[in-house]
């Protein structure tokens, strides 16, 4: 494939050398016939010589310039790039070893033209040079051939700065080969092996360049001496009828001393040239790795705060978003701060905005509402005005949540407060309400039908359950102390079953006491205990709206997530449970499934509150109805440690007993 590859790459190139060719003669027959008439012998072979030289000359340029354009750039490197993205030194000098191979092919063409088509057509060379002008190109072919797959990727790890030292020192011995068997020192292309010098003072390092324009000087000083000593056979230019001078050993010499002169200059400039540049490359890498890196900070910077940043120029177009704000805003959202960029253009003001997203502004459809705040700043450029515009985003919406529940909770704490100022003015009269049917009862009752007594009995008791109600208000709503002694836990759950039974019955709900008498010790508060009991069996009743059974039992197992012995109760209803996924959210300050008409989202929240600060714990589960089941779980106090503790109370409270 890669021959054939090379074929079509020259096929091209070769129709345009046999078409330069072909214009050549044709133009020269006109001329003959028409301009040039009954010319002499010898001028007419001079002229059939300019001929071929202007042919050969046409076909190796058309040559050239074809395989040049066709070929790549040296300066235009695009090797394959490192993991992390960057370019190695190694890595541009192999591309420019494969960039010399694929001009060397270009050499190959145009020698083969030149060789071809000069000897046979222009006969500026005896014939017997052909053979080893053509053996010096196969040569050339040759070895870059080999030089191609020594540079293939399967052997990569092969060094390309020995690979291009190799290269140039080859080529510099083949075209002393070529220039001696096409004239020597008279080749017009006598000064071609300083090309090569500046090739190797642009790729390699300078003490390297020096020693090919050493050796570069040592080959044409060969040529030159081996051809003027008769050493070696000499193939002189045959541009004129007249026999082929010896050379001269002072043409010789200059020519040498000239060429020798060129190679170091040559080298010394390109070298300076070189070594400048490349310092220059690795000041503006240096400097491009600085940039990323503080890019790159940035937009870590910028990720872990959660903040979006977008930069547009004085015509809205963007010129750099950061990754966060194109997640919040590639739907298209951020076309509609046009107006806010247009008007900061215009008077370089700031200007902060607070907007609110909902899911469909989103790239990803259904997430939350997001509430933004945008910052919308101008940047000023050297003469004071508006260059660009930085518009900052930062998501506030935890921030008004928070504000939310705040406000939420001060409205709460306030109608906690008047809960406990009715109750308390309610206690006193229904106090006197209830000692006032008492003392009739007592004192009068003989003076009473039957009837009015058991009137006035059924007050008495009604007055008992609103003092009791009252006081379990007053309980709740004012704070209770931070003692904890060791109680039933069956005592506070009972007390908040008392307050919640009258609008269990009116709610035609059963309530299912299924404690025991005493289920097990704890060490607790019990007026926090009981409004721990209270808020799940209000949950319990709002969660069965047409009634059910409200059961509440002791737990058998009720081990604690750390391995410690605890004392369980289970309040469990026959409403519709609590959805799986949202079972981690129920316990979040004011998140409630009741509408805002009849929830506030606290009451769970202070449970699980109050059970952690116990030591205990409260989880939620499928009651066996499909309804909710809330467990309470608190560490078991032995028997054996409560009597040792009333023990010890009751000898601090008679020590001298």
């Amino acid at each position: 494939m890669k021959a054939l590859a090379r074929m079509r790459f020259l096929a091209a190139p070769s129709a345009l050398a046999v078409a330069a060719i072909a214009g050549v003669f044709l133009t020269y027959e006109l001329v003959e016939r028409l301009l040039l008439p009954g010319m002499d012998l010898e001028q007419l072979r001079r002229a059939h010589v300019m001929r071929g030289v202007v042919s050969s000359l046409a076909a190796a340029s058309v040559v050239t310039w074809m395989l040049l354009r066709r070929s790549p750039s040296l300066l235009a490197a695009d090797p394959s790039p490192a993991p992390d993205g960057t370019y190695t030194d190694e890595d541009l000098l192999r591309q420019s070893a494969q960039w010399f191979v694929h001009m060397r092919w270009v050499a190959v063409a145009v020698a083969t033209a030149l060789v071809v088509l000069a000897l046979p057509v222009a006969g500026v060379l005896p014939p017997a040079a052909l053979l080893p002008l053509a053996l010096g190109v196969a040569a050339l072919a040759l070895a870059n051939v080999v030089h191609s797959r020594l540079l293939a990727p399967s052997r990569s790890a092969r060094s390309p700065t020995l690979l291009l030292a190799l290269q140039i020192h080859l080529d510099l011995a083949l075209i002393a080969y070529l220039l001696h068997f096409s004239g020597g020192v008279d080749n017009p292309l006598y000064a071609l092996p300083a090309l090569h010098v500046a090739l190797a003072g642009v790729l390699l390092s300078p003490r390297q360049c020096y020693l090919v324009a050493l050796a570069a000087t040592g080959l044409v000083a060969a040529v030159a001496f081996g051809s003027w000593s008769g050493a070696v056979a000499h193939y002189p230019l045959a541009l004129s009828s007249a026999e082929p001078t010896r050379l001269d050993l002072a043409h010789v010499t200059s020519r040498v001393g000239v060429q020798a002169a060129l190679h170091f200059l040559v080298a010394f400039i390109v070298s300076k040239l070189a070594e400048h540049s490349r310092a220059n490359a690795r000041r503006y890498a240096q400097m491009v790795e600085r940039a990323l890196a503080e890019r790159q900070l940035l937009a870590r910077a910028l990720e872990t705060t959660g903040t979006g940043l977008r930069v547009v120029d004085r015509d809205g177009r963007p010129r750099w978003s950061n990754q966060r704000w194109d997640e919040w805003f590639s739907n298209g959202w951020a076309r509609a701060r046009d107006q806010a960029i247009r008007q900061t253009i215009a008077d370089s003001a700031v200007r902060v905005a607070e907007v609110t997203l909902d899911g469909c502004d989103f790239a990803s459809p259904g997430e939350e509402v997001r509430t933004l705040h945008i910052t919308t700043a101008p940047i000023l450029g050297a003469s004071g005005e508006v260059a660009e515009v930085v518009e900052l985003a930062q998501e506030i919406t935890a921030f008004k949540q928070a504000q939310a529940q705040m406000v939420r909770a001060g409205s709460m704490a306030a109608v906690g407060e008047l809960a406990g100022q009715v109750a308390h003015e309610v206690n006193n009269p229904i106090a006197i309400i209830s000692a006032k049917g008492r003392l009739m009862l007592s004192g009068h009752r003989a003076e009473m039908s039957q009837k009015v007594a058991q009137e006035i009995g059924k007050i008495v008791d009604l007055a008992d359950r609103v003092a009791s109600i009252a006081q379990g208000l007053l309980s709740y709503c004012r704070p209770s102390p931070k003692t904890r002694t060791i109680i039933d836990l069956a005592a506070p759950a009972r007390q908040a079953i008392t307050m919640i039974s009258d609008r269990a019955r009116t709610s035609n709900i059963e309530i299912e006491d299924r404690l025991a008498p005493s289920i097990g010790l704890v060490r607790a508060n019990e007026g926090e205990m009981g409004q721990v009991f209270l808020n799940l069996l209000l949950n319990a009743l709002d969660a069965m709206p047409s009634g059910g059974t409200l059961t509440i039992a002791g737990v058998a197992d009720a081990g604690l997530a750390d391995g410690r012995r605890g004392i369980g109760i289970a309040v469990s209803d026959t409403g519709d449970g609590v959805p799986e996924e949202l079972r981690p959210r129920i316990w979040e300050p004011f998140f409630s499934t009741k509408g805002e008409a009849r929830g506030t989202g606290l009451g769970l929240s202070i449970c699980q509150g109050l059970v952690t600060d116990h030591g205990g714990q409260i989880d939620v589960g499928s009651s066996d109805s499909g309804g909710a089941c809330f467990v309470v779980r608190l560490p078991e106090v032995t028997r054996e440690v409560a009597r040792d503790e009333e023990q010890q109370h009751g000898q601090a409270q008679n020590p001298g007993s």
